[in-house]
């Protein structure tokens, strides 16, 4: 089971601070129960400051024995493109009134670390995930 939590900033601080900012997430299980770390994994994502990769931690409750991997809120689940970048391809996309290979051209302009990353492909995809 995934579960998102709330986590403040960009994906670089929160990577930077990752376990300061796992002591702030909610240990309570659905089932009344109480989490515990059950190891983690890491996730590439691609956000507008560049592409990181973030450590997602796996939890198991004591009680149930049900496993969830706590997912930063700033991540989708199973899209590598992260919230931000997703908002900020919609608009700049605005529903063709660029092409998104002019999307691609401004994002890459930006943050030079996205060469080679952002499929044509993938933005329209992502973009969809801007729409609510």
């Amino acid at each position: 089971m995934l579960r998102v939590f709330d986590c403040c900033g960009p994906v670089k601080d929160y990577v930077s601070s990752f376990d300061g900012v796992l002591a702030g997430a909610s240990r309570d299980c659905p089932c009344g129960g109480h989490l515990i770390g059950h190891g983690r994994r890491s996730r590439w994502v691609i956000s507008p400051e560049g592409v990181f990769e973030v450590p997602i931690q796996r939890m198991i409750c004591k009680d149930c024995g049900t496993t969830f991997w706590l997912l930063p809120g700033f991540l989708r689940a199973f899209y590598q493109c992260a919230r931000g970048l997703a908002v900020k391809i919609g608009s700049l996309w605005e529903r063709g009134l660029r092409s998104m290979a002019d999307v691609r051209y401004i994002l890459v302009g930006a943050c030079a670390a996205l060469e080679g990353r952002l499929h044509l492909s993938s933005l329209y995809r992502w973009a969809r995930l801007a729409s609510p």
